[in-house]
């Protein structure tokens, strides 16, 4: 899908390139769709990343093509160095991202929203700094460590009084 959706990116976003963190066995057929589509310069498969900080320091837009995720931790750390998300409405995705104001959410399998969310995100450069920064505020005000340890104690605490 995002292969797919690069494609329709460059046509008006000609040095837009696609990194992918992680692909497992599927990197052969990934190679195969991005040379079919003509975007072979563009999709970098990068596999396991060890320093992840630096691919988000360099990165405009992150997406997360994710069908089903407990948590989304990749999807957190992004929205935490202020990138601004693109993730399918699904899963707890609508959880993390708050659409419009934290990350932009498109229907599940939809390589045409999915280019469309990232258009509107490289051709207004306030509103990815925007939803980047109130992602950022989200993830500390939501999804922080300690937040997440205070939810979990306290579950713990009911479960024993219970």
């Amino acid at each position: 899908m995002l292969i797919r959706a690069v494609a329709q990116l460059r046509q008006e976003f000609p040095e837009c390139k696609l990194l992918f963190g992680r692909h497992g066995a599927s990197k052969p057929a990934l190679e195969t769709l991005a040379k079919e589509l003509g975007v072979a310069d563009a999709v970098i498969l990068a596999g396991f990343v060890a320093d992840i900080e630096v691919v988000y320091q360099a990165l405009d837009v992150f997406l997360f093509p994710s069908f089903f995720e407990g948590l989304g931790t990749s999807l957190l750390a992004a929205m935490s160095y202020e990138i601004p998300a693109v993730a399918f409405q699904c899963c707890a995705f609508a959880e993390i991202i708050e659409n419009e104001k934290t990350g932009l959410l498109v229907e599940k399998g939809n390589v045409y929203e999915i280019a469309q969310a990232v258009t509107r995100l490289l051709q207004d450069k306030e509103l990815a700094q925007a939803i980047g920064k109130a992602g950022r505020q989200r993830i500390a005000e939501v999804f922080s460590s300690e937040r997440m340890v205070a939810e979990m104690s306290k579950v713990y605490r009911e479960v024993l009084v219970g």
